[in-house]
């Protein structure tokens, strides 16, 4: 690991983390799938959400929806297989995985909630169980990627900017 204090660099990637990296690429990732979890209950069951928190039901959800993302987002970044892109690109890729991710959970709990029976405890149940399967599948895919990478060390000892760049 660099002693330069450049946290965001391919080769933070590789060895042990420092205590920062360990708050932004672990603790924040687990924060963000109980959120995800939590949030998942607003989707499926609102009315039951409006009870617990009103009047601050639209903050509470709106801060499980944006912690979800996060937490999303700074797993992808922290991943092996992008290790080697630059900075700007990694917060993209990122980005984009969160946001298919969150989205995708979304309409397939709002789906559910509108075919389900209006029985409040199948539907969360359905949010919950169907969030641990997303969550689980999703760290399984990354480290199934992570392990099928055979250069997620830098580049020629390079960071590249994109794909065709890697080809050249």
């Amino acid at each position: 690991m660099a002693d330069d204090g450049e946290s965001l660099s391919p080769a933070s990637t590789i060895g042990p983390r420092s205590a920062a990296e360990t708050v932004l690429f672990t603790f924040v990732p687990v924060a963000g799938s109980i959120s995800y979890e939590i949030f998942s209950a607003n989707i499926t069951n609102p009315g039951q959400f409006i009870k617990l928190f009103s009047p601050f039901e639209l903050i509470v959800a709106n801060g499980l929806w944006f912690n979800s993302h996060l937490g999303v987002g700074l797993y992808i970044f922290s991943r092996k297989h992008i290790a080697t892109a630059s900075v700007p690109y990694r917060v993209l890729y990122s980005a984009l995985g969160s946001v298919i991710f969150n989205f995708g959970s979304v309409l397939l709990w709002a789906t559910g909630k509108a075919v389900l029976p209006p029985h409040p405890p199948t539907r969360v149940a359905f949010g919950a169980l169907s969030g641990l399967v997303f969550l689980s599948l999703g760290y399984s895919y990354f480290r199934f990627v992570d392990a099928l990478c055979l250069r997620c060390l830098p580049f020629n000892g390079r960071v590249v900017d994109t794909v065709e760049e890697e080809v050249d």
